[in-house]
């Protein structure tokens, strides 16, 4: 329902907006406006609601937040479901000059929410007073992935906060891990960005097609008004139109 009312809100101010325009700007410029602009205005409003709502829903049913957003916020990765792996301490104690090690087996709680020591059933932490997580060791293909945190001493460098992300990234290749979000591995798809390209060309060629063609602009004043709203769309409309679409996460009980 909410990918109705964005349908039809987007048809309706587009409408307005394109008429609107086009009878100011093409008195001003051209001294008479375009037959059927009524018409035109309305066929390129639904052109561009459809396309944008479409584009809402993609990226909003992705697998993960922005992997078709705009250009500058699209987040161009495939991920791979992580269920249990091995955390690698460094122990706060030195034994002849050097740190201990332990390796510690997490596995996903029954209900999915958080990574859980085996046996125990203590929630995974990312370092304590008496340890920090400078490892993972994750099973792919039935081999265990090494994934390495950049750490100096007991400290991760250019982490300030203690709610701050920190990334295991794999001994080789470009696969990532947050500790934020440990429930997947992170790898750069480049097909993920060819679709984000094509969606963001296509974005502005029919804003093009909008303007030319159908307002009947000339192509001069097409290219600058077509790079004027696509620039407002990709950083206004758009992130507004994701967050008003995004999934909602289910509304947490409240007890007397």
């Amino acid at each position: 329902m909410p990918f109705v009312f964005t349908l039809l809100g987007l048809l309706l101010g587009l409408t307005a907006v394109f008429l609107g325009l086009s009878l100011t700007l093409q008195r001003l410029f051209y001294n008479q406006p375009a037959g059927q602009l009524p018409l035109r205005s309305l066929v390129a409003a639904l052109m561009m609601a459809i396309f944008l709502t479409g584009w809402a829903y993609v990226n909003t049913r992705a697998s993960h937040k922005d992997k078709y957003g705009a250009l500058h916020e699209a987040n161009s990765t495939a991920q791979t479901p992580v269920e249990e792996f091995q955390a690698v301490r460094r122990l706060s104690v030195k034994s002849g000059g050097q740190y201990k090690e332990e390796t510690v087996l997490f596995v996903l709680s029954l209900d999915g929410k958080e990574f859980v020591e085996k046996g125990t059933l203590k929630s995974y932490r990312r370092n304590t007073s008496d340890y920090i997580t400078t490892a993972l060791l994750v099973p792919r293909d039935g081999k265990p992935v090494k994934f390495v945190a950049e750490t100096k001493d007991m400290t991760y460098p250019g982490v300030k906060a203690t709610g701050d992300p920190v990334f295991f990234k794999a001994e080789s290749g470009t696969d990532t891990i947050s500790d934020q979000n440990l429930r997947y591995v992170e790898t750069f798809s480049y097909g993920g960005l060819v679709v984000v390209l094509l969606i963001n060309v296509a974005h502005f060629g029919l804003w093009l097609v909008a303007f030319w063609p159908l307002l009947n602009f000339r192509a001069g004043l097409s290219l600058l008004l077509a790079a004027i709203f696509g620039a407002i769309t990709m950083l206004v409309l758009m992130p507004l139109l994701f967050n008003t679409n995004a999934i909602k996460p289910a509304a947490v009980a409240r007890t007397a």
